[in-house]
This record gives structure tokens, sequence and C-alpha cells, in this order.
């Protein structure tokens, strides 16, 4: 494949952090393959002496909107307002905070009504303030315009699945992640789908082979999970644009309108996996209820049953911001929070937040984010962090 290199530049970068300076040399290289951007960086991190003001959280109330006690990726939004609106998993709604954390509405309830939730999944938010909750009981999108009248439901014919993100809107229409069983029944897959009207786009593809059902005596029931650091599509939308890695590389793709525009690489080595890795990985192990009720599987006997993939993935979490900034969070085997690689609207490389810093699940603006926190009680609550940059 021709390939017309268009820049190299070499940067020498220094930061201060501290009362010490780092100095940092990044080498960036652009080309053009097909109509479509490479963009390479190599050299070592720039660490950004950014801070994070803790401004209030939401969640973990004994009553009232603010009383869910679950927060993933999946459960909150926002709009171009700085609007905050979480999914109440237990109680069946959508509550809608003001940028200050006040209550303002609720949307929804339990039911098969227009309005209601079966079994409501996942949120989504745009920046008009458009809600969208998909609802694995009704199999439809049930959605809410900016007032928080009801809108006509969305019917779904492939249900989405996937550990990371699987659901978003865009301005065309939905992106999904999907299950993918063409390969046989021993392959696991999955899609990620650009949907507009009655077209679809597979945007990423990743596959494997699944492992057979371990039955687990002591919980009395079974499990047919795949390996573990097993490839996943992981990606973020914001408006028309979708970022997304499928592989084990620091690959990410970036699309516009369904059509991929650029790509970004980072030459790093993946790590090799081992059982010590994925038992790190694991932690205590699995908390299931079936069969005899709550019950742990240990780290240990979930790696002896579901073995692991070759390679721990580079990327752990890809975040699109209202300002066009592009976070990719590194994977650290056993860490919840790697480092942070930050990179503006035009992929230039911006730095990296250090590890512990943690990955934002919201953006209200491109200074002020929403991040997981959970108590000793497991309780989770959304903090509402400022950058102070």
């Amino acid at each position: 494949m021709k390939r017309s290199y268009l820049l190299i530049l070499f940067l020498s970068l220094t930061v201060h952090v501290g009362c010490e300076a780092q100095v940092a040399e990044v080498r960036m290289q652009r080309s053009d393959s097909a109509g479509v951007e490479l963009v390479t960086y190599e050299g070592e991190d720039m660490v950004l002496p950014w801070e994070f003001q803790r401004l209030f959280a939401l969640g973990g109330d004994d009553s009232g909107p603010g009383s869910f006690y679950r927060v993933t990726m999946h459960s909150v939004g926002s709009d171009a307002a700085g609007n905050i609106y979480v999914l109440d998993y237990d109680a069946h709604r959508v509550v809608k905070f003001t940028p200050d954390g006040e209550f303002e509405a609720a949307m929804g309830g339990e039911g098969g009504g227009p309005s209601e939730f079966r079994n409501p999944a996942a949120l989504w938010v745009t920046p008009d303030g458009i809600v969208s909750v998909y609802d694995f009981g009704k199999g439809a999108v049930v959605r809410f315009d900016a007032e928080g009248g009801v809108l006509p439901q969305v019917p779904v014919a492939r249900p989405p699945a996937a550990d990371s993100r699987f659901f978003a809107v865009s301005t065309a229409g939905l992106v999904m992640t999907t299950y993918n069983w063409t390969g046989g029944s021993q392959i696991m897959g999955y899609d990620l789908v650009s949907v507009a009207d009655s077209d679809s786009t597979v945007l990423a593809s990743v596959s494997h082979m699944g492992g057979e059902m371990v039955v687990y005596e002591e919980c009395g029931g079974g499990l047919n999970l795949a390996p573990i650091f097993a490839p996943q599509i992981t990606w973020d939308l914001y408006s028309s644009t979708v970022g997304v890695n499928s592989s084990a590389e620091y690959a990410i793709a970036v699309f516009e309108g369904g059509s991929l525009v650029r790509k970004i690489y980072r030459p790093l080595v993946p790590v090799t996996a081992s059982s010590d890795l994925a038992m790190a990985e694991l932690g205590e192990g699995m908390r299931v209820n079936f069969g005899r009720g709550p019950c742990l599987i240990t780290a240990e006997k979930l790696v002896d049953g579901r073995g692991f993939a070759e390679l721990v993935p580079t990327i752990a979490g890809i975040k699109l911001t209202p300002d066009g900034q592009l976070w990719a969070q590194r994977k650290v085997a056993g860490e919840e929070a790697g480092p942070i690689d930050i990179y503006d609207r035009d992929a230039a490389y911006v730095g990296t937040l250090p590890d512990g810093t943690p990955f934002p699940v919201l953006f209200l603006t491109e200074s002020r984010i929403g991040v997981v926190e959970r108590d000793e009680l497991d309780v989770d609550r959304l903090v509402i962090l400022q950058i102070e940059r």
C-alpha cells in the first residue's frame, strides 16, 4: 500500500512537576494511507502537572433523587449545558441534576408504558439534551426530549452486549457493540456497528475462542466466560465522532460519520500475559448469586476455568470530550487506574496523566469531569472534579 509521508516533527518538551523539570522528547510522524491519516508518537511520556479539585458528589443517599448506589460508564450522561443525568437502575428512572448538582427532574418509572422501563441497561444523552435508555426488557430504546417529554421508542433488532461501552446515540443513529457468532458456537466475538435508518456499518470486530461451561460446585452453577485479557472493543462517541481500539496493540481508530479518518499509534509493546497477572487482574475473584445463593469464586479457580489470552491489552479505556480531545487510558494488569494519554482534536499529543489518575466516566465541560468513587460498603458515588491545568 503506498503511503505519502507528510510531516515528521521532533519536539523537545519541558514541563515542571513540583520543583523538578521533566524533559521528554516526543517524535510525531504523520502520513496518509488511502485517505486515512496515520499518526504515530514515540518517546517517553510527558507528564502533565494537572490537579483535580473535588466539587461535589451525587449518590449514596438514603432516599430522594440521590438514592442510587451504582454508577458506571453506562449510567451517566451530560448535555452541552453541563446538566448531569444518572440512570438509577433500581428505581427504573433517569434523574437530572443541574451543573451544580441540584435536582431538577426525573424521567421514567417501572412498567411497560411508553415512558417506563422493564430492565434499563444503558443511558445516553446527546449534546442537545435528548435522553435515550436501552431497555433489555423491551428490546428497544426509550427516549425523552430536552424538556422530559416522551419520544417514540426505537426497537433494536440485535441486543447490544460487551464488557466495555455498548450503546451510544450519534447524530445519524445508533452505535453499539453486538455479539457475532458467525465463526460457530466456539468462536466468541463482538462487532461495533453504526446503524443509520435501515443501513448498518461494522466499524470494528474482535473474536476469540470461547471456553466451555465451567461448573463451580461450591456455588451450585456454571459460567461460560471469555478468557481473561481476551480482546474487547473499547470505544467512545461524541456527536458524530467515534474513537475505538480493538486489539492488544496501541492503535486507536477515529471515525467521523461512520468513515475512518485517522489512526493513532504508539509503539508500546503489549505485556505477555501470565497466570499471576490474570489473578492480579481478578483480585479476590468474582461474586455470583445463583444456585446456592451469594458465593465467591476465587481468582485461582477462575483462571483455571477461563484461561487467559496471550497478551494484556494496551488500552483500557477511551473517552472523547466536548472540545474534541481524546483520552486513552493504558492498561496495567491488576490496577484500576493506569496512565492516561491525551490528544487534541487534531491528534497532537498533549501529554500523559500519571498512574492513579481517575478515568472520567463523564465530561460536563472540557474542564469538569465525573468519576466513580466507591466506599467501603461498595456504594458508588458520582464525584464531580474541576481540572486545574
